[in-house]
C-alpha cells in the first residue's frame, strides 16, 4: 500500500522498541537506535511488522547526518 509519513523521527536509547512503535502508528517513519543488541533484538521481534528502521549504535558514534524531523 501506499504510505503517507506525517515526517521522520530519530529514537536515540530506544531500548525495546516501545516509543519507536507508537511513534511508527502514528504515522512516523521511525530510525531507532540502542546500544544494546539485544535489546535491538527483542524490538524487531516485538513489533516485526512496524515501519522502523531498528539499528545498533551509541550515542558516542552516532552520525547524525539521518534526516529526521523530531
Amino acid at each position: 500500500s501506499d504510505t503517507t509519513f506525517r515526517a521522520v523521527a530519530l529514537d536515540i536509547g530506544c531500548g525495546t522498541g516501545g516509543l519507536a512503535a507508537l511513534l511508527a502508528e502514528k504515522g512516523y517513519r521511525v530510525t531507532a537506535g540502542d546500544w544494546s543488541a539485544s535489546a535491538i533484538d527483542k524490538a524487531r521481534v516485538s513489533f516485526p511488522d512496524a515501519n522502523i528502521d531498528f539499528r545498533v549504535f551509541s550515542f558516542e558514534n552516532f552520525e547524525s547526518a539521518l534526516p529526521r524531523d523530531a
